[in-house]
């Protein structure tokens, strides 16, 4: 018998048994018997009927959870892979003969605000493939189902299995989304990652154009032009213009990579999340569905005590 039928005829063998005297059943049949009398309507095959219902979606939610399982190893693996592709970026490219100290100087240190903002970059950058290396982990393992080997032989024992089950369906998926949102809003020492983007790129504007205007003030006070001054090649003196710019340029690009590949991932997540919430929502729709049948069962068995 197929589920079709079976929900079929479950509503019908439920309704026609919940007529009342008096009424016509939905099969063209008199309700002429008293519920009162003797004749008690027969509810072993409705219970047989939910019970089968009831086994038949768990397998459904447990095939769910094996699918979202599978969803959850390929995002395992694409998180990976943006974490590999975050550490290869390396550090900000400094002009020759520059160097970067490490840890963080002091903020007496010479151009204590540039190197601040280089590590602020390499920080984020390493905590992002932290994170995402964690969630990788966690999304590698296939979920363990909840539900016994042996079908269960009463609907209230088969509704408990479905509820665990349903418990883990759902936390699977919000771990999806909780992942996306964490990526994105920031959090673990990092800030949201849209403002990473903008106010890295404008606090790297704002140091590039003070270095500038203090260089050409320099040039300006020496009488002397950029092509007959010989380039200082230490992170501890002035900057030279031209290295300026090179390296304003280095830094807006590793904070675009760095935001592009998040912002991927992002992107990924979420729409995994979204294609196996509609799958969830159509069977936790099911499951409300064959609640509604047991109520009436239960509103029978009720009336014959």
């Amino acid at each position: 018998m197929s589920e079709s039928n079976e929900n079929d005829e479950v509503k019908q063998h439920s309704e026609s048994q919940a007529c009342s005297v008096g009424e016509v059943r939905q099969d063209g049949s008199a309700c002429d018997e008293d519920p009162s009398t003797d004749s008690k309507p027969d509810l072993v095959p409705i219970h047989s009927l939910l019970l089968n219902l009831a086994i038949n979606l768990q397998k459904k939610v447990n095939q769910e959870i094996m699918l979202i399982g599978r969803v959850r190893q390929r995002l395992s693996r694409e998180m990976d892979d943006v974490a590999e592709s975050l550490v290869e970026l390396g550090s900000v490219s400094l002009p020759d003969g520059f160097h970067l100290p490490e840890p963080l100087p002091e903020e007496s240190c010479p151009h204590y605000h540039v190197i601040s903002a280089i590590h602020s970059i390499h920080k984020y950058r390493d905590i992002s493939a932290e994170i995402l290396r964690n969630k990788a982990t966690k999304f590698s393992q296939l979920p363990r189902l909840t539900s016994g080997t042996k079908e269960p032989s009463d609907f209230n024992e088969a509704s408990d299995e479905m509820d665990s089950s349903f418990n883990l369906l759902r936390k699977l998926l919000d771990e999806i989304g909780d992942s996306a949102r964490q990526l994105q809003s920031g959090g673990d020492g990092r800030v949201n990652l849209r403002r990473f983007s903008s106010d890295m790129c404008e606090e790297i504007q704002t140091l590039e154009k003070q270095y500038v205007m203090e260089k050409m003030q320099e040039l300006n006070f020496r009488s002397c032009s950029i092509q007959s001054r010989k380039p200082v090649k230490s992170i501890g003196h002035t900057l030279d213009l031209q290295e300026i710019t090179l390296l304003a340029k280095n830094a807006k690009a590793m904070v675009y990579e760095v935001s592009l590949k998040m912002l991927k991932i992002v992107d990924v997540l979420r729409e995994a999340e979204i294609s196996c919430t509609t799958s969830y929502y159509s069977i936790t729709k099911e499951n409300s569905e064959l609640l509604r049948r047991y109520c009436i069962y239960l509103k029978l068995k009720i009336q014959q005590l």
